[in-house]
This record gives C-alpha cells, sequence and structure tokens, in this order.
C-alpha cells in the first residue's frame, strides 16, 4: 500500500531538506573566531599561540608576550573553548590591524560559571587597544558590565538590557553576550580577554566564540545571531519566550 502524505508535511520535509544551518558566514563581519574551527588555532602544546580570523579580514589574535591561554577540547559546555586561567592574569591576544567595529558577540563562561562576584576589578572581554574601553567587568565593586564610552547596551541570552547600569548577573555560566556602541563604529586596533593594557585584568575562564561588525546589527541580524550562538553551545534553552530562534535553529 502506498505511503500518503499530507500537503502541509510535505511542504515541511522539503524546506526542511533546502534549508541549510544559518552561520555568521552569512553576513559581513569584521572578525570572527571559533575555537570548535581547529584550523583557526595555533598550539604549543594546549598554549594557545594564535587565534586565527574567520571573517576574511585576516583580523587575526596572537599574544603580545609569551603569556598563553590554554585550548581545552570540553572547556565550554562540553565544546572547544580557548581557557583563561580562573586566577589574576595578564594575558591578552591582540589584532595588529586597525579596523572598525560597532558591535560584538560573544558566548563564555567566567570562572567555572559559579562565582558571585568578579575576581578582579575589570576583566576584559573585547577592549580598544587605542585606550577606549568596551566591556568591562566589576565596576566600582558592582557585579556588572561596564562601558565608559565604546559598548553598554546590548543583550544577554537573547534578553535587552543596559549593562552599564544594571547588573550583569553573575554567576555567568555559558552565556552568550551581545554589546554595541550607542554612536557607532570605533575604529581602532582590538584585544579580548583583558582590559586595554593595564595589568591584572585578565578574562577568568573559557570563551568560545567572538562575532564582530562594523556597522550594528538590526534586530533581525541579532536574533541570528543569537540563535546560532545558543543552538551551537547547547544552550537554546536559555533564549527567551517568544525570541524567534527559541524552537528551532536559524537557517537560510
Amino acid at each position: 500500500m502506498p505511503i500518503r502524505l499530507g500537503t502541509n508535511r510535505i511542504s515541511r520535509l522539503i524546506v526542511g531538506v533546502l534549508s541549510q544551518p544559518w552561520t555568521p558566514a552569512d553576513i559581513t563581519t569584521a572578525f570572527w573566531l571559533d575555537a570548535t574551527d581547529a584550523s583557526t588555532l595555533t598550539l604549543s602544546g594546549t598554549d594557545v599561540t594564535a587565534w586565527a580570523d574567520k571573517s576574511g579580514n585576516i583580523n587575526d589574535f596572537t599574544p603580545p608576550s609569551a603569556l598563553y591561554a590554554s585550548y581545552d577540547a570540553t572547556g565550554l559546555n562540553g565544546m572547544p573553548a580557548v581557557v583563561w586561567p580562573t586566577s589574576t592574569n595578564t594575558i591578552r591576544y591582540l589584532t595588529s590591524n586597525t579596523f572598525a567595529l560597532a558591535e560584538f558577540a560573544f558566548i563564555g563562561s567566567y570562572q567555572d560559571g559559579t562565582p558571585t562576584t568578579w575576581g578582579y576589578n575589570f576583566a576584559g572581554v573585547v577592549t580598544s587597544g587605542g585606550g577606549d574601553t568596551s566591556l568591562i567587568g566589576n565596576l566600582t565593586g558592582t557585579d556588572k558590565f561596564y562601558g565608559v564610552s565604546s559598548y553598554y547596551s546590548g543583550s544577554r541570552d537573547g534578553v535587552v538590557s543596559d549593562y552599564r547600569t544594571t547588573s550583569a548577573a553573575l554567576p555567568i555560566n555559558t552565556t552568550f553576550f551581545s554589546l554595541h556602541r550607542p554612536t557607532g563604529a570605533l575604529t581602532s586596533t582590538w584585544q579580548i580577554g583583558n582590559d586595554r593594557t593595564n595589568a591584572n585584568r585578565g578574562w577568568q575562564g573559557p570563551f568560545g566564540e567572538f562575532i564582530g561588525t562594523a556597522t550594528k546589527w538590526d534586530d533581525a541580524t541579532r536574533q541570528k545571531v543569537e540563535g546560532y550562538l545558543a543552538w551551537k553551545w547547547g544552550v537554546e534553552a536559555n533564549l527567551p519566550v517568544g525570541h524567534p530562534y527559541k524552537d528551532s535553529r536559524p537557517t537560510v
């Protein structure tokens, strides 16, 4: 006996076959670092001596001295990560290029995801080598992210907030953020994992992925970035009810 499929089911099957997962390769990015792509990591043992940019702009990140974060194949939610030590450190990775950055998203964890206070003042995530801060932890003893004149508005796990004036809600356990400047792009050299050129302001914990753009994303694109990060890193349950990718990953 022939198997009969309803028209709606056939349509869903066709869409499923034709659709491909959306990734940041489907938009223009200023830089894109992905710890799950082994070809982008240069290793000496477990030391990460360089992290290559996947955007096509060759905005690669390398440390200025022999101080390295470590590669851990299961370091973030069971997936590969570049891990800063959970102690006071000065580790940072810089670009040699100057480029514009208006918004960026990242996924990571602070220490092991359980602390409710920062281990050190001003733990940097993405900051400017030109002296303008972008995303900083622990302003004046309060547990929030802070941007002096660069990034301060955005979302955590797809929920909009202003991290200059509201709590960043530590602990941070496999969490994705997107942060943007209120007044357009800043052109500078950039670094990850430390506050500008200050000593002992390194991040503490793993990073999985960074995605940056020279122009602020519209809401639809930002939600695709959020959906991509959430489903790839296994934290789609963190997305709020009503998010367009709460129940399925973005596709093209």
